[in-house]
């Protein structure tokens, strides 16, 4: 799961502080407590063209 991070925090697993604007790679759980605590929101993924569709 990736993360954009929105606000400083220290990261309990790790110790680091991950500073606003990083994206960061966690487990889904950990992930979902990041985004619960509000330091940071889920990165979806963009859908990828298909060949199809660039194709005029």
């Amino acid at each position: 799961m990736k993360i954009k991070i929105t606000k400083k925090f220290v990261d309990q697993e790790t110790g680091k502080t991950i500073l606003p604007k990083k994206t960061i790679e966690r487990n889904k759980e950990r992930g979902q407590a990041i985004i619960n605590a509000g330091y940071g929101e889920e990165v979806k993924p963009k859908a990828k063209k298909s060949e199809s569709d660039t194709k005029e």
